[in-house]
């Protein structure tokens, strides 16, 4: 009995020794499940981001530009000019990013401007301010440049100069706001549909004046 004890432990030893790799390779083989499942997920995620990023892309590379117009005040006609440019250019990677990456890039993209003003026929009256962190409504179009370095108060919305050109500039801008014309601009702006925009409209106002001062800007090249 002794001896075939012996003989039979060898075998009870080997058997438990397959029973341990098998489970070691079951653990293996789940480990790597669950990392290609989080990875999927992951590069799911990144690829939502990215395809929001490249819709917000859209619109500020279509909106950026310098844009010229004036109004008409107590003290005369006044020119105004303001540059947007966005903070970001739209990235291009060889290599699927990160959500962390494209987070960064959809919570710092936005648009610097430049205005400045100047009473008509006299260019060397001209005053401005640089506004950084502007951050536009993409579903309204609206974009307001506020600041506390700048004496001066912009609300810009989209505009179509095929529109614009029949009514006042006020008349333009209430019903780019009422009639719901600057939503629909920035929907096919977003969406890809135009890639140009010819026009802003918006009021100014002076923190010295009650009044606010309506005006279209057209695009000019820089």
């Amino acid at each position: 009995m002794f001896k075939k004890y012996l003989l039979i432990v060898p075998v009870l030893a080997a058997c438990s020794q397959g029973g341990e790799d098998r489970f070691k390779e079951k653990l293996q083989i789940e480990s790597d499940s669950i990392t290609q499942a989080e990875r999927a997920a992951q590069d799911a995620r990144a690829a939502q981001m990215e395809a929001d990023l490249s819709r917000r892309q859209n619109f500020f590379q279509t909106v950026k530009g310098s844009f010229e117009g004036s109004f008409q005040t107590e003290l005369g006609v006044f020119q105004v000019r303001i540059l947007l440019s966005p903070s970001l250019n739209p990235m291009r990677s060889e290599r699927p990013r990160l959500p962390e990456e494209v987070a960064s890039d959809l919570n710092n993209l936005h648009f610097n401007a430049q205005v400045q003003m100047w009473s008509s026929g006299n260019p060397g009256s001209a005053g401005g301010c640089r506004i950084e962190n502007i951050r536009p409504d993409l579903t309204t179009g609206a974009i307001n440049i506020v600041s506390a370095t700048c004496p001066n108060v912009f609300f810009l919305t989209l505009s179509d100069p095929e529109v614009s050109k029949e009514l006042s500039p006020k008349e333009n801008y209430v019903n780019l706001i009422d009639n719901g014309g600057s939503q629909k601009l920035a929907s096919e702006i977003i969406s890809g549909g135009s890639t140009e925009l010819a026009e802003l409209a918006g009021f100014i106002r002076m923190t010295n004046q009650a009044t606010s001062y309506y005006f279209r800007a057209e695009r000019v090249q820089q």
